[in-house]
């Protein structure tokens, strides 16, 4: 019998240090998180032949969710996601469950899109795009 892994489990943090020590805070009230990751194809096909090599991997991570109004001291504030957009500075991310079992990813990289909106008749939502820099990280690191 299937044992899926339920969407709502899985959170974004992002690390509010800085540090080699990470303070990971939630990114409130997500409500999809998506990784995506695509590859370069190397066409190295000659007389001999037809060759395919593995290029360069380029992945990116969405999520969409509802602003908070009164985040906790262990959320993001819609604020403070501005305040990373704006900076164009590469981040230091996770998404996982809580345990860090289930589902772990772990990733450095910039938001490099990010929208807000503001329905007349519905919840203020954000969405967001980061690319990703480097390795991504499959299993937590030991306490």
């Amino acid at each position: 019998m299937p044992n899926p892994l339920n969407g709502n489990l899985v959170n974004l943090y992002l690390d509010m240090s800085q540090t080699a020590v990470p303070d990971w805070k939630m990114v409130a009230c997500l409500t999809d998180y998506n990784f995506d990751g695509s590859g370069d194809v190397i066409d190295a096909s000659s007389k001999c032949g037809q060759a395919k090599l593995a290029g360069e991997n380029e992945d990116s991570s969405d999520f969409t969710g509802f602003f908070e109004l009164q985040p906790s001291a262990t959320q993001v504030s819609m604020n403070d996601l501005m305040a990373v957009y704006q900076s164009k500075e590469s981040r230091h991310w996770k998404a996982s469950t809580v345990d860090g079992v289930a589902y772990y990813r772990e990733f450095n990289g910039p938001l490099t899109s990010y929208s807000e909106s503001a329905p007349y008749n519905g919840a203020c939502e954000f969405n967001g795009t980061i690319s990703h820099n480097g390795s991504i990280i499959t299993v937590p690191p030991a306490p």
